[in-house]
């Protein structure tokens, strides 16, 4: 499991390049991954067919008046996964099975929000009890209050529109549906270019993400636009030991892009999620999608 803050102060909008460079490769070493191949969906299902995965509200937003609207959003928004990879969020109600399970904070909370891995949403000792799981309320994935104001969450936004309340709630169901999908944190990539502060590795959100022996790697190059990144703030990097052979110039940008919150899913997290779930086809991204599948082993 792993817990995500999303703030709710105002943000100026960002200018972010209309395009990313996905380079994937792999890591040698079978211990590190930063998505456990373990973790993907294989849920039976037509070859010519999406792979289904029913998600399901265990229970209301509080405020009685904004609980069609975003519940209505959160299927909107994580069915931008469903463009590149090859799977199908239909959502369900509250007493039918479902894969994914999803849970609003009540008021008082502080606004965490938190999936599970993939398919350890329903990991369970047979087949019987994986159905139990999916019939239970018991949540896979937790949102807390997406904005102080549910009168300043608009129908839709584009990029650079970025009003209170939106930049979390968006950003945070692309993160979190990235997770329920398999994804772990980019900012915690074996490969991150950039050295943690001492105090920010001691936060287990922060830490690299190791594996076990035998586990089937999923790396890439250190994706600074991933969805799947946190926002680093000025104390969170040793900048000194991250700077390498950068130029002011360059130095400035990088650390410019490493405190900025990415907002939508990065080329890096479509070929990742075309090559994961094979079965959306998008010639733009073909060429970084074959550089990269064959880099996945057991």
């Amino acid at each position: 499991m792993t817990i995500c803050k999303f703030q709710h102060d105002a943000v100026e909008p960002v200018e972010q390049p209309p395009s990313h460079n996905p380079l994937r490769d792999e890591i040698a070493d079978d211990g590190l991954y930063i998505a456990r191949q373990n973790n993907l969906w294989d849920e039976p299902h037509p070859a010519d067919k999406p792979q289904v995965l029913y998600c399901k509200f265990v229970n209301d937003h509080p405020d009685a008046s904004y609980d069609a609207r975003i519940k209505a959003l959160v299927e909107k928004w994580a069915k931008e996964w469903e463009q590149y990879a090859f799977i199908q969020f239909v959502f369900v109600g509250k007493a039918e099975a479902a894969h994914i399970r999803i849970e609003f904070a009540r008021p008082a909370n502080d606004g965490e929000a938190w999936s599970n891995f993939g398919s350890d949403s329903v990991d369970a000792s047979s087949q019987s009890e994986k159905h139990k799981m999916m019939l239970s309320l018991d949540p896979s994935m937790h949102f807390g209050d997406f904005s102080p104001d549910p009168t300043e969450m608009p129908e839709d936004v584009s990029d650079d529109q970025i009003p209170l309340g939106i930049d979390c709630a968006r950003t945070t169901v692309l993160h979190e549906f990235g997770h329920a999908l398999g994804l772990r944190h980019e900012h915690a990539s074996p490969k991150a270019s950039f050295v943690l502060s001492a105090r920010k590795r001691r936060d287990s959100q922060y830490e690299k993400v190791t594996g076990s022996p035998g586990d089937k790697i999923n790396v890439s190059d250190f994706d600074v636009w991933s969805i799947m990144r946190y926002p680093l703030e000025e104390q969170d990097v040793d900048w000194n030991k991250s700077r390498g052979t950068m130029n002011d110039d360059e130095f400035a940008k990088f650390k410019r892009d490493l405190q900025t919150r990415p907002l939508r899913l990065s080329d890096g997290d479509k070929v990742w999620a075309m090559a994961a779930y094979p079965g959306r086809i998008h010639p733009e991204l073909e060429a970084a999608k074959a550089r990269w599948v064959g880099t996945i082993e057991g």
